[in-house]
């Protein structure tokens, strides 16, 4: 990401949720949920969250909090294209309207409850869009000035190798650290 500029953005059915972008519709004739599917595939996603101390999130995609977080700022074009995911505990459901039909992007901006501790935004990318989220295979070109920090999880051991990339691929960009807040089961963002 910081030497070629560019993020990779994931095929929707192969996230970690066996519902997520999976479309099975209530109600609805299976024709109609092979027609969605065929949508979703020509999409992919970039998943991100707006809360770095969330101690769930580095459990369980930064390595157990020996991984690292790449801060991107608001206001850049492809980032300001990033919609929240809406948290239910239900599965979508068919309506004599069908207006799940021909709209996938409501299917992968839908997620069961169990979730909302990730208050996740996706920015959807696609090869026929137009604009920031314009897919190249998988990759979308990452706007200048869209890394605004590396933020180390507080089990990182490898500031000095970080350090020397940053040097290399993103001169000037700061280094941030997650760190346990003292009594109390808390993370805190630090500089």
């Amino acid at each position: 990401m910081l030497r070629d500029r560019r993020i990779f953005f994931s095929d929707p059915l192969d996230v970690n949720d066996p519902w997520d972008c999976k479309p099975f519709l209530k109600g609805a004739p299976e024709s109609a949920s092979r027609l969605l599917q065929a949508e979703v595939v020509k999409r992919r996603i970039y998943c991100l969250t707006p809360f770095p101390e969330n101690t769930l999130m580095w459990s369980h995609y930064a390595d157990r909090h020996r991984g690292i977080c790449i801060e991107l700022g608001k206001g850049n074009p492809l980032i300001s294209k990033a919609r929240p995911v809406r948290y239910s505990k239900e599965y979508p459901e068919w309506t004599s309207a069908g207006i799940w039909q021909g709209n996938p992007l409501r299917l992968i901006l839908a997620k069961s409850a169990d979730w909302c501790y990730e208050r996740e935004f996706r920015i959807i990318g696609s090869c026929t869009a137009n604009g920031p989220a314009k897919l190249d295979s998988n990759y979308v070109k990452l706007p200048d000035g869209a890394i605004t920090a590396i933020v180390l999880g507080c089990e990182n051991r490898e500031y000095d190798e970080i350090s020397g990339m940053i040097t290399q691929y993103a001169p000037g960009t700061p280094i941030k650290r997650i760190v346990r807040q003292p009594d109390y089961y808390r993370l805190k963002l630090q500089l």
